[in-house]
């Protein structure tokens, strides 16, 4: 079973917070809040059944906002079967509110406090439904649910999976400007060696580039071109290009043609 320490690996990097929904009524939607978490200490109370009145008139997204904040701060101390309680019931006052982005977010809370607790079957099921949900937004959401799967199959061995979820992560994290420079370098750093695992040529070749720019090239010069099928060029030439690095798919497919061709580049 992780630690929670472990349990927190996919929130290492920090992403700029979005826009918050504001109170209507700032007074009963308070008391709405607080009647609800007042139901999360009873040991019998049932987050995906359990009635809410007085309070299940009056849930509003900053509500839902609230619970998923004190979700993630009764982790934090510790107590996780109250936190899990919370955020299932923030999730579930979500989806009774109709509003994607309390969805994505609450969901993503839950899925959180599962990984913290150890219920890693669970927390993969929850990263695996944000990634399928049909709304339009939730970019933060989605690249998080992406990190924190890459860590989940990092730890059961499945290198691959993990890099494919490290990737779409990050991809997301780089489009969508969600990441520093700095902490984009950092995190990559962490599963650069998940790359040389598997023997990921592209996958090396990008962390190069990201990492230590001068040394991509002489990663170039290191391939054996002479022995890679023309199939094999173009499928390192597609990841890079997944991998938003078309200068360095360019040139490694210029220098796959000119050792088959003796030309320096394809035909026009």
């Amino acid at each position: 079973m992780p630690t929670q320490s472990e349990g927190e690996e996919f929130l290492k990097f920090e992403i700029e917070p979005a826009g918050q929904p504001e109170p209507v009524d700032y007074n009963e939607e308070l008391a709405a809040t607080n009647a609800l978490l007042d139901l999360c200490e009873s040991e019998q109370f049932d987050p995906w059944g359990g009635s809410l009145h007085p309070a299940d008139t009056k849930v509003t997204p900053w509500v839902a906002l609230q619970l998923g904040c004190a979700a993630e701060f009764v982790a934090s101390q510790g107590d996780l079967l109250k936190s899990f309680k919370i955020a299932a019931l923030g999730v579930r006052i979500a989806i009774a509110l109709k509003s994607p982005s309390r969805l994505y977010a609450n969901l993503l809370t839950l899925s959180g406090v599962l990984l913290r607790s150890g219920r890693m079957e669970e927390a993969e099921l929850r990263f695996s439904q944000i990634l399928e949900l049909p709304y339009p937004g939730g970019e933060r959401e989605k690249a998080s649910a992406h990190v924190s799967l890459g860590s989940i199959y990092k730890r059961k061995g499945k290198t691959r999976e993990a890099i494919y979820h490290y990737e779409r992560g990050l991809v997301r994290l780089r489009q969508g400007k969600l990441l520093s420079s700095a902490a984009y370098l950092a995190t990559l750093k962490t599963y650069a060696y998940l790359y040389a695992e598997t023997q990921d040529i592209a996958g090396l070749l990008h962390c190069s580039s990201q990492i230590d720019p001068g040394t991509a090239s002489e990663g170039l010069g290191q391939l054996e071109f002479e022995k890679m099928s023309v199939d094999d060029a173009l499928l390192l030439t597609s990841r890079l290009y997944s991998l938003q690095e078309p200068e360095l798919a360019d040139s490694l497919f210029k220098l796959w043609h000119s050792h088959h061709t003796g030309k320096e580049g394809p035909d026009e």
